[in-house]
């Protein structure tokens, strides 16, 4: 995808960097603008965007920490409350698992996720999803990452994943 091509097709790039170190945070690109730090949305657990597929405009974002506190009911309600025509932007910081609850796990299943389950304290993971449509085949959707001391060369701390491609312009 080039960026003159952003009327056939829409870039998209999910890139969540804080492997690095653990002060880092995730960080999207979503036409060349920055969901992340700079704009003060993002924070340690699940962060969550949500696009309007067709302007390809921000309508919410939101982090929800999965270490302290019981927020998958807020997770739930706030993915649940996504118009149609919607893509979800979802990806991890430090830990998104140790309280995640099964309401929250279903309604991320619900959206096509693969890996939701398989999600261990400090994981990488990045997962875009559709709501009310479907987005073509050939699309990468979800990656995950997991803590492993003996393999990952930050202290146990994953390696950063990306999920990047083009999707087009209209929802199916």
């Amino acid at each position: 995808c080039r960026p003159v091509a952003t009327a056939l097709m829409r870039p998209l790039a999910w890139e969540p960097p804080y492997a690095m170190e653990r002060s880092s945070l995730p960080a999207a690109c979503l036409h060349f603008r920055l969901i992340g730090e700079k704009t003060g949305n993002v924070a340690r657990g699940i962060n969550i965007a949500i696009v309007n597929y067709a302007t390809g405009k921000v309508i919410a974002t939101q982090y929800f920490d999965m270490y302290e506190g019981d927020n998958s009911g807020p997770m739930t309600a706030f993915i649940q409350s996504a118009p149609s025509k919607s893509l979800l932007f979802m990806v991890t910081h430090d830990d998104g698992s140790s309280r995640l609850k099964e309401d929250a796990k279903k309604a991320i299943e619900a959206l096509g996720s693969k890996e939701i389950r398989n999600m261990r304290f400090r994981s990488s993971w990045v997962f875009l999803a559709a709501k009310g449509f479907e987005l073509p085949a050939g699309i990468e959707r979800e990656k995950i990452n997991h803590s492993d001391n003996a393999k990952n060369r930050y202290s146990g701390w994953p390696a950063e994943i990306q999920v990047e491609g083009c999707i087009p312009k209209g929802p199916s």
